[in-house]
C-alpha cells in the first residue's frame, strides 16, 4: 500500500500542503494511519489513531498528539474517509 501512495505522490502533495498551510503536525502520517487503519482494522477516527503502535514499525513518531486527528479533518480540501 505504501508503494502506491509512493506512485501516487501522496507524500508530495501533503508536504506541499503542510509547508503552504505552516501546519506542525505530520498530515501524511495521520492520513496514511487512517488508510492502513481502514483497510487492515476497521474503526473510528479516533480508535484508528491509537492503533499506531499496533503495526510492526508505528506510522507516526512518538509523542504525536492524537487530538491532531481533529484538525486534519478541519483542513478544507483534504478528502479524509
Amino acid at each position: 500500500m505504501e508503494k502506491i501512495l509512493e506512485e501516487l505522490s501522496i507524500n508530495t502533495f501533503f508536504s506541499s500542503y503542510k509547508g503552504f498551510t505552516k501546519l506542525k503536525f505530520d498530515m501524511y502520517g495521520i492520513a496514511k494511519l487512517l488508510l492502513f487503519g481502514r483497510l487492515l482494522n476497521p474503526a473510528s477516527k479516533s480508535a484508528t489513531i491509537r492503533q499506531n503502535n499496533d503495526y510492526f514499525e508505528p506510522i507516526l513518531n512518538d509523542g504525536f498528539n492524537p487530538d491532531n486527528i481533529y484538525d486534519i479533518l478541519d483542513e478544507e480540501g483534504i478528502p479524509i474517509a
